[in-house]
């Protein structure tokens, strides 16, 4: 049974929005090399994240509306480096044993969109926007930055990448513990 608190907080406590493109096809990375540790992203799951917008309450089905009627249902980008996500638990701490495997995207396009959200309403939850695609989560750090060196130097980049489908929910908490 939900208490009266708890009732309260579930009625004015923001819901957070959370906007993504999906990856169209999957990425062409010839020399790719995985990590050992971490779990991977299944294709059919990877997507470039729009806005992480923690403390908005905006209709999700209006946001996706107005982004679908307003920027190409295809985009293009180039991807263009692969990184390290040091992780950040729910406590705000960085967890210093593990990291996110990521490509990182150029787009004017998901720029545009970004932006756009920010005037609908939406705040990015982080300093800065970086659009990329998860390859792999939970990967042993120092592993991860070891092989992001190899892969920089290996992977022949930029390569392209081609996105479609809009997604437009409220923030689910332990995404990635769901794959």
């Amino acid at each position: 049974m939900v208490t009266f608190k708890q009732y309260l907080e579930s009625v004015t406590k923001p819901k957070g929005n959370y906007l993504s493109i999906n990856v169209d096809a999957s990425l062409v990375l010839p020399g790719f090399i995985a990590p050992k540790t971490g779990t991977e992203v299944p294709l059919n799951k990877q997507h470039v994240t729009l806005i992480y917008s923690e403390k908005s309450n905006i209709d999700p089905d209006h946001l996706l509306t107005k982004i679908q009627s307003e920027f190409p249902n295809e985009i293009a980008a180039k991807v263009y480096e692969f990184a390290c996500f040091d992780a950040l638990p729910k406590d705000g701490e960085r967890d210093e044993n593990k990291s996110t495997l990521v490509v990182k995207l150029k787009s004017d396009m998901l720029e545009k969109i970004h932006a756009r959200l920010k005037q609908l309403g939406c705040r990015h939850s982080y300093d800065q926007y970086s659009a990329h695609v998860s390859l792999f989560y939970a990967v042993d750090r120092d592993e991860c930055h070891r092989l992001v060196k190899t892969l920089n130097r290996t992977v022949k980049l930029p390569s392209d990448a081609r996105l479609s489908g809009y997604t437009s929910e409220r923030i689910i908490d332990d995404w990635s513990e769901k794959l």
